[in-house]
């Protein structure tokens, strides 16, 4: 039988495979950008490419010993560094706008709805803060559209942005669509068992030498074969009836059979 999973387990699993694909995408993209800076020179978004992924990478060492809603939190503060950097220098030609759409989608994975839309709220402020800049001059970007789009890297570096993006969202929904499989299956064997457990129960109730009679709210409830053998009578004479109605009105004690039983079920309420 497939063990259950909790939904925090199975949150932690999630996280800590989308941190190991951040970190091989992220490989990736450092070092399309390294070659870029062999070719064309230097540049400050590689340092901050690198010190993002060297980052990752820490994180990724230490992933079992941090708690779920701290990784993603670190996960995607180190993403706005990155993010906000790439359209600094690009501007709208930025192709890191695109894991924008991605961020409200993780945070929503671990944290409630209204944190996630939220935060979506804040990168449309945030984002369209950064385009009033660049419309109105304050922010030049620093990236030449045609040579830029000429160059094979900055495909390359869009499509492993693609990838971490679709990849990433694509585990998430197979992560949880199996979660829910796999609970399912243990859900339907524990069914299947406490089903086959109340049919023994109900075979021992029936066959019992012995009248056993459920008592709730003051009635009998539910009654075995032998109860309406010793009672002479059908079985929709005894549910919803009080026990008095098969009692003399006194007990030999002097007692009413009402009072009596009142008694002796306070005395069972209480133990």
């Amino acid at each position: 039988m497939k063990r259950e999973q909790t939904l925090e387990q199975t949150q932690d699993r999630v996280i800590n495979q989308v941190l190991l694909l951040i970190c091989a995408v992220g490989a990736v993209i450092v070092m399309l950008t390294l070659v870029r800076v062999s070719i064309y020179g230097p540049g400050r978004t590689a340092i901050v490419h690198m010190s993002v992924l060297l980052f990752m990478i820490t994180l990724a060492l230490f992933r079992k010993r941090l708690d779920g809603k701290l990784k993603i939190t670190l996960i995607l503060l180190a993403l706005s560094v990155d993010i906000t950097w790439s359209i600094y220098v690009g501007g709208f030609i930025s192709s890191a706008k695109v894991l924008l759409a991605v961020i409200p989608v993780y945070i929503s994975f671990i944290f409630s709805y209204r944190t996630s839309v939220i935060s979506l709220l804040v990168i449309i402020v945030a984002y369209g803060t950064m385009g009033y800049f660049f419309v109105t001059g304050t922010f030049v970007s620093s990236i030449d559209l045609a040579p830029y789009s000429l160059r094979p890297t900055s495909w390359l570096i869009d499509c492993a942005i693609i990838l971490f993006s679709s990849s990433g969202l694509l585990y998430i929904g197979r992560a949880y669509n199996q979660s829910m499989l796999d609970n399912s299956a243990v859900i339907a064997s524990q069914l299947a068992e406490i089903t086959d457990r109340e049919k023994k129960y109900e075979e021992l109730f029936q066959s019992s030498n012995d009248a056993i009679l459920l008592f709730q709210d003051e009635v009998f409830v539910d009654c075995n074969k032998t109860s309406t053998e010793l009672f002479a009578c059908d079985r929709d004479d005894l549910i919803g009836t009080n026990p008095v109605r098969f009692s003399p009105e006194f007990q030999p004690d002097g007692q009413s059979s009402e009072a009596k039983a009142k008694s002796l079920l306070q005395k069972t309420y209480d133990g």
